[in-house]
């Protein structure tokens, strides 16, 4: 299941609305709409296009929440390549984002999938970088997902002592 939820800061420049079927706010839209129905195919078009008509530059965070729900769709339909290939065309994005938030929300999710793809240096090297941009947010719901991801990898690796101890915090 994917759960859509807003990540970039309230003060995100987002495109201005624009008449037609280049709409990219219209694209994000329809997109959401048809993962809230599970459709994720579609969700991923309507994702894809919209991010190929916003520029990174001027839309960082946009482009990065749009990405985000991109990948985990992905991700949920077992394209686990295809989400992690994206999310690294990503990066020099990433680094053009002033909000923390989303940069933390990123790096757990390729973080994530390369835990999941049996990477787990790449993993760990991600999910703290995540970390450290949670704890600028001073978002604990990122945190605490950082954390889990970061648990999870001591339990792949065996150290369930040290996993159990990130679960407890």
């Amino acid at each position: 299941m994917i759960y859509l939820f807003p990540i970039c800061h309230p003060d995100t420049a987002w495109p201005e609305p624009v008449s037609g079927r280049n709409d990219p706010l219209q694209l994000i839209t329809r997109g959401n709409n048809c993962c809230n129905k599970g459709d994720l195919q579609n969700a991923a078009v309507f994702w894809k296009k919209a991010l190929s008509l916003l520029d990174s530059e001027t839309y960082s965070d946009t482009c990065l929440e749009i990405t985000l729900h991109l990948a985990s769709a992905f991700q949920t339909m077992g394209y686990h390549r295809k989400s992690l290939s994206l999310l690294q065309k990503m990066l020099p994005v990433v680094g053009k984002s002033n909000t923390p938030y989303p940069k933390a929300l990123f790096f757990n999710a390729i973080g994530d999938l390369h835990l999941s793809l049996g990477n787990t240096e790449k993993a760990a090297d991600y999910l703290l970088k995540g970390v450290e941009h949670a704890r600028k947010s001073k978002n604990p719901r990122a945190l605490i997902m950082l954390l889990n991801n970061i648990g999870n990898g001591l339990s792949a690796d065996r150290n369930y002592a040290g996993a159990l101890d990130l679960y407890d915090q």
